[in-house]
C-alpha cells in the first residue's frame, strides 16, 4: 500500500484517501522510502502567478499621455509697508501713521487690511472696489512696551490675498 503526506506533518493517508476528500497530488517523490508528498503549488498556479505579476508590474501600456501645458497663474495682489521702516522705534502713547500701497493689475484692490499682533486692527476698502493702486494711511496708537508685530494683506474683489508685508516696531518709553 503507498503512502502521502497530508497537509500536517508526520501524518499519512492513502491515496484513495486523499482522493476521496477532493485533494489534488503531485507525482514527486519525497527524499526518502519512494512516498508521494502533497503539493498545492501546481504549474497552473505558477503561470497564473506570473501572469498576474505582469499585470501588476505594468505602469502604462496604452499609449503616453500628451503632455498639457498647465495654464499660468495670474500673480497675486501686492502690498507694501512705505512707513515706518521695519525695527523702528516709537515712543509709548503717540499716534503715528502706518503708509500701505496695494497694486494688482489683474482685478485690482478691494480692500485692505492692517493687524497688530497677529489681530486685526483696521480695515480699509476702496472706493471704487477695484483700484489697480490703492495707498492708505492708517494709524495706530503706540501702547505696550516691547517689540509689537506689524502685518499688511490686501484682497481683490474675488477674495484672492495678497502674501503680508510684515514689519517689527519697538514701543519705547518716553522718558
Amino acid at each position: 500500500m503507498t503512502y502521502l503526506a497530508a497537509s500536517r506533518p508526520r501524518q499519512m493517508m492513502s491515496a484513495k484517501r486523499l482522493a476521496r476528500r477532493g485533494r489534488k497530488l503531485t507525482a514527486s517523490k519525497c527524499r526518502s522510502k519512494g512516498k508521494i508528498r502533497r503539493s498545492g503549488f501546481t504549474p497552473g498556479l505558477a503561470l497564473l502567478l506570473a501572469f498576474a505579476l505582469g499585470l501588476a508590474g505594468a505602469c502604462n501600456l496604452g499609449r503616453p499621455a500628451s503632455p498639457s501645458t498647465p495654464e499660468p497663474t495670474p500673480a497675486l495682489p501686492q502690498v507694501r509697508i512705505l512707513s515706518p521702516p521695519h525695527n523702528q522705534r516709537v515712543i509709548e502713547g503717540v499716534v503715528f501713521d502706518i503708509d500701505i500701497h496695494a497694486f494688482d493689475q489683474a482685478q485690482g484692490i478691494r480692500r485692505v487690511e492692517l493687524y497688530v499682533d497677529e489681530e486685526l486692527a483696521q480695515s480699509s476698502e476702496s472706493a471704487a472696489g477695484n483700484d489697480r493702486q490703492y495707498r492708505v494711511a492708517m494709524n495706530w496708537f503706540a501702547r505696550g512696551l516691547g517689540w509689537h508685530k506689524f502685518a499688511v494683506i490686501a484682497y481683490r474683489p474675488d477674495g484672492v490675498a495678497s502674501h503680508p508685508d510684515i514689519i517689527a516696531l519697538e514701543v519705547i518709553s518716553p522718558g
